[in-house]
């Protein structure tokens, strides 16, 4: 996957400037980005869904404009690829849910 890198940040560049963006290409630079960055294939597909469609929604707090962000914090760290998410019941109505930090 590595070696995809170049011709995606190509393609990352296309859409940065671009006046109108087809949504199925979108979808599949954020996918394999999120793939490159260590997602597996379906948690890469779900993180792309989901900033999709907020951003379709206009949902900006959670959209693909953060998609910088995201890709920092799985550089850096702030953001785990592969969490370890253990999920520890505490009542009826609530649980703590513990992200591997």
């Amino acid at each position: 996957m590595r070696d995809a890198a170049p011709a995606l940040a190509a393609r990352l560049r296309e859409i940065a400037t671009a006046d109108r963006i087809d949504h199925d290409e979108l979808r599949k630079t954020a996918v394999e980005l999120f793939e490159l960055l260590g997602l597996t294939p379906e948690q890469a597909a779900t993180a792309a869904d989901v900033s999709l469609y907020a951003q379709l929604a206009g949902l900006e707090s959670h959209g693909l404009v953060h998609l910088p962000l995201y890709v920092t914090g799985l550089i850096d760290g702030t953001i785990r690829a592969r969490p370890d998410v253990r999920i520890h019941r505490n009542g009826t109505a609530t649980a703590h849910i513990d992200g591997g930090r």
